[in-house]
């Protein structure tokens, strides 16, 4: 796509209409042509986090986990989204049962979050694994 809003509407259309392997292409590629500067402006961590998403639809656990462990890389990242993307890598951590990444992950969305709710969910994994 010529367009990052567009692809990244086609991508979450794919998503939402459940052709996952569809949407989990188009994410990756908006992020590719992301990177290589194709779109200035563009919005990558939503991209990112969309695509980690997906990828724990589809049980794809360790690239879910990647996905959502590259938003604090992504420029202009906002700490919402970056919080976000935190507390997500920990539920997909707790699923591959990796317990440790996933209180990390946890601790640091406590750390960092100004959302109560956010703040709460991690207070809540840390003690009761996501399952």
């Amino acid at each position: 796509p010529h367009n990052f809003i567009y692809g990244l509407s086609e991508a979450d259309m794919f998503r939402s209409s459940d052709n996952l392997p569809e949407a989990v292409s188009a994410y990756r590629n908006l992020l590719a042509l992301g990177q290589r500067n194709m779109f200035p402006h563009a919005r990558l961590a939503r991209a990112a986090i969309n695509l980690g998403q997906t990828l724990r639809s589809q049980g794809d656990y360790r690239a879910a986990a990647d996905a959502f462990e590259s938003v604090p890389q992504m420029p202009a990242a906002d700490r919402e989204q970056i919080t976000r993307s935190k507390l997500l890598a920990g539920e997909t951590y707790d699923l591959l049962h990796v317990r440790d990444s996933a209180i990390r992950k946890y601790q640091e969305v406590i750390a960092m979050s100004d959302d109560s709710k956010q703040i709460e969910e991690a207070k809540y994994f840390l003690k009761n694994p996501y399952h």
